[in-house]
């Protein structure tokens, strides 16, 4: 009898975008201290593809509509700032 396949996400009780990454990456993290915020976005080798560059727009939209911050400081990556034209 032939079995069938299914994805591991129909096996998990949440959906997959509500579990964390084990390890702990995040493509695009904010740090907030006083009225500093330091915008880090690690995509691989520098390159971002256009969903990455419209996700990290949006996250430099909602820090400028915090009042209380007044240096945005962008990070890059751990290896790269980012590469491309």
């Amino acid at each position: 009898m032939p079995r069938m396949k299914l994805p591991s996400s129909y096996f998990l009780r949440k959906p997959l975008r509500e579990i964390l990454d084990p390890c702990g990456f995040e493509e695009i993290k904010v740090v907030r201290e006083g009225s500093v915020c330091r915008v880090y976005f690690d995509f691989y080798n520098g390159a971002m593809s256009t969903d990455q560059a419209l996700r990290l727009r949006r996250t430099l939209e909602e820090v400028a509509k915090e009042p209380n911050i007044k240096v945005v400081a962008l990070m890059g990556g751990e290896r790269f700032f980012s590469t491309g034209k």
